[in-house]
């Protein structure tokens, strides 16, 4: 068995371009988009791999579309949300057609908003781990262009996290800023990969199947460019451009008018 370990991937390098990042996240709850696992295709024997990242994501700019502002909107004014989040990722590949993929987030978030009617602040902090994903890859043996890989990914995000965490003063977090969504997603994509390493492209549509208390989260689509660039036996370097699409939330307990948007991320 194959044990190949990819350390830290910061979110500190991972963003240097953002389109409305906080758009899709009403309380600003957030994620980075850099795909870690699109060398998958690559592995041609059975093995376990461990990928462990890192995400520092300090949001403490409100904005509107892809400007800064200083107004706030709905019924608070965010201030700030820290979002230090831990991302384990096991992957198994069976043989050189087959793998799955399981991934579960830590997340260690600061919230904290003024409401507009009493200037009253009300602040959020926990660590708790997220909803769990599980996703499977099916690679063909015949590929139908020379030297170009193709598959396709499956799978299910499930309803792990938590949705009902509480402040000191017994006030749940909107459900936007909840470790989980209480849904459960499918997952779909398919990929597109130089069997040298040297490019790839993956597309990944996610839904909600079921959805909790008045919540259900708007569908994601996400878009991932990339090259890769050998530089040593040892090292080498990376660039991606990652697009994520969100529609927004419904439900009850949804927040539609400030989720959804479009985000871009390019990623060395």
């Amino acid at each position: 068995m194959n044990k190949n370990i990819h350390w830290i991937q910061s979110a500190t390098w991972a963003i240097f371009m953002m389109a409305q990042l906080p758009a899709f996240a009403s309380c600003g709850s957030a994620s980075c988009s850099i795909n870690t696992q699109w060398d998958h295709g690559l592995q041609q024997q059975s093995g376990m791999t461990l990928d462990l990242r890192y995400e520092y994501i300090n949001q403490n700019q409100l904005r509107t579309g892809s400007t800064d502002t200083s107004i706030g909107a709905g019924e608070a004014l965010e201030n700030r949300t820290l979002n230090r989040n831990v991302i384990g990722t096991l992957d198994y590949t069976f043989n050189q057609n087959w793998g799955i993929t399981v991934s579960a987030p830590f997340m260690n978030r600061d919230h904290t908003h003024t409401l507009n009617d009493t200037l009253e602040q009300a602040s959020w902090n926990y660590a708790k781990f997220g909803d769990i994903r599980i996703t499977g890859n099916y690679q063909p043996t015949a590929a139908p262009f020379q030297n170009i890989n193709y598959g396709i990914k499956f799978g299910a995000k499930l309803p792990t996290g938590s949705t009902d965490f509480a402040n000191p003063d017994n006030k749940k977090a909107e459900r936007t800023l909840q470790p989980g969504t209480g849904s459960t997603d499918t997952l779909l994509g398919a990929y597109l990969l130089d069997t040298s390493g040297r490019w790839f492209v993956q597309a990944l549509w996610q839904h909600a199947v079921s959805s909790y208390d008045g919540f259900t989260p708007g569908d994601q689509i996400t878009l991932d460019l990339g090259m890769n660039i050998k530089l040593s036996d040892k090292w080498n370097a990376l660039l991606q451009l990652n697009t994520l699409h969100k529609d927004r939330d419904t439900g009850n307990n949804a927040e539609q008018d400030l989720s959804g948007g479009v985000s871009v991320f390019l990623s060395p």
